[in-house]
């Protein structure tokens, strides 16, 4: 969207006043794998210009980032803190991974942070 200056126009013209925006990450690594394909490419310094697009416009942006996918480690808490404090976004939300069945990530996202489906937070499969 950013990278379409007139539809940002109209989009502000409307009377859109706030976009809420799944970042998910500022580090493309943590994105690979997700839906769409190819999201890891909107990673940092592009974030950064969809904000400015956007704002500059009226547009507010409540940027959304995932705690918990595959790719991420502790380090990233700090990393999504500074990208946040730097960015300029507007609103920001926090959520933890959810693993929906049949998505590819459930069963080892949850067992690495050593959780499980059944709540014994084994990490071990349940037996019932």
């Amino acid at each position: 969207m950013a990278d379409d200056p007139a539809l940002c126009d109209r989009l502000a013209g409307s009377g859109c006043r706030q976009l809420l925006i799944g970042f998910e990450s500022p580090r493309a690594a943590d994105l690979t794998g997700l839906d769409p394909p190819g999201m890891e490419a909107a990673a940092g310094a592009r974030l950064r210009r969809v904000i400015d697009t956007l704002q500059s416009r009226g547009v507010s942006v409540n940027g959304c980032f995932i705690l918990g996918l595959d790719a991420q480690t502790p380090d990233v808490f700090a990393e999504i803190l500074t990208f946040v404090r730097t960015s300029g976004l507007a609103e920001v939300q926090y959520t933890v991974l959810t693993p929906f069945p049949a998505r590819r990530y459930t069963r080892g996202s949850v067992e690495k942070a050593g959780c499980s489906a059944n709540g014994s937070g084994t990490g071990a499969p349940s037996s019932t």
